[in-house]
């Protein structure tokens, strides 16, 4: 029960901690800082949300990938459990919408790829042969 436990939790902050971490990346390649002055009303550019989509979707990817891995057995119900989780996190976010400097569709395309790109991290952990018990040649 603890690995299992242990094991979305890893998921979930690594998720979390790529997506700071790419989060800040692009706001210095884009806007030149890590706190861009957007000023009121003004939306920051569709390049800036394609990368910032792009890279949010690879985190949640690695997220579940990770999760299905350390899971003791049954990665992809793990994995399931995960996107779950994000797609909790992410209800108040939809509900109050986007920020100011954000397009209107922004909050619920983020919960879509959070919870979709955990689910393909697991299935992609599950096609590489997670799961099964591998015969080594010594």
């Amino acid at each position: 029960m603890l690995k299992s436990v242990l094991a979305i939790v890893a998921g979930w902050v690594l998720t979390v901690a790529l997506v700071i971490l790419s989060t800040m990346i692009l706001s210095m390649v884009f806007y030149g800082g890590l706190n861009p002055s957007i000023t009121e009303g003004e939306i920051v550019s569709s390049s800036f949300l394609i990368a910032n989509i792009l890279t949010g979707f690879m985190a949640a990817m690695a997220g579940g990938y990770l999760t299905a891995n350390l899971a003791p057995r049954s990665g992809l119900i793990h994995t399931v459990i995960l996107a779950t989780i994000n797609l909790v996190v992410a209800i108040p976010m939809i509900i109050t919408g986007a920020q100011p400097s954000q397009p209107e569709w922004y909050p619920m395309v983020m919960a879509f790829i959070g919870v979709v790109g955990t689910l393909d991290g697991g299935f992609i952990w599950r096609f590489m042969g997670g799961g099964r018990k591998l015969a080594y040649a010594v």
